[in-house]
């Protein structure tokens, strides 16, 4: 069992919410080495009343793709970004997943251009937006808002982002007890500094001292 589509597949930046809707409940789908692991999978949950689950054996998965004609013509159409595959960050083990499961899914900047793009494809390949809005293959769309909505690669973006966000305190942090460690040797510099000069004071303050008292003699 290699994990689930959510944690092997990462999204590209502002790319999250195309990805998690043209992936829809395959997002949860789980991918497995083949077809004799996902059969022990499905027994185990079977045996252990541990639910339903579907398996993805990577031994059978094809790649698809957009028709390369198809694709010079969504290229030349006002707001088309790409292939959903190409936003995809993950394993080279794992391409022929992203592959098999968005390669043939359009990305659109904004549904206005979703539509168009997919009229000149004569409706014939689902295309997302960055906003998650869907036009299905055929013509019928999907898209507005869900209350408290939260997905996997939702959670995977802020992750980064707090990762990202540690990352640089600890570095900032790191580079503070560098000075910190700095100024301290310089403290201690100074206050051996110091007490050589006190030393050298109070050398100089008995020098003196004997001086006074020969001159002290002399005017006597």
């Amino acid at each position: 069992i290699e994990g689930v589509i959510s944690e092997l597949l990462l999204p590209a930046e502002n790319y999250e919410n195309a990805i998690s809707n043209a992936l829809g409940g395959a997002m949860y789908h789980i991918v497995a080495s083949d077809e004799h692991a996902a059969r022990n999978a499905i027994s185990f949950l079977k045996k252990n009343r541990g639910g339903r689950a579907t398996f993805l054996p990577m031994i059978v998965l094809k790649p698809r793709n957009v028709n390369k004609e198809h694709l010079f013509i969504a290229q030349h159409c006002e707001g088309f970004l790409g292939c959903c595959d190409q936003f995809i960050e993950c394993d080279d083990r794992y391409r022929i997943v992203a592959r098999a499961l968005l390669g043939n899914v359009l990305v659109a900047d904004r549904l206005e251009h979703a539509n168009e793009i997919a009229k000149r494809l004569q409706y014939g390949y689902k295309i997302v937006t960055l906003d998650g809005d869907i036009v299905h293959r055929g013509g019928s769309m999907t898209g507005g808002t869900i209350k408290n909505a939260t997905t996997p690669m939702n959670v995977q973006r802020e992750l980064r982002q707090v990762s990202a966000s540690l990352e640089g305190q600890y570095q900032k942090a790191k580079e503070l007890r560098v000075q910190f460690q700095s100024l301290n040797n310089r403290k201690e510099n100074q206050s051996s500094q110091m007490v050589q000069l006190r030393i050298a004071l109070a050398q100089l303050d008995s020098v003196l001292q004997v001086k006074r008292s020969k001159y002290e003699s002399l005017l006597a």
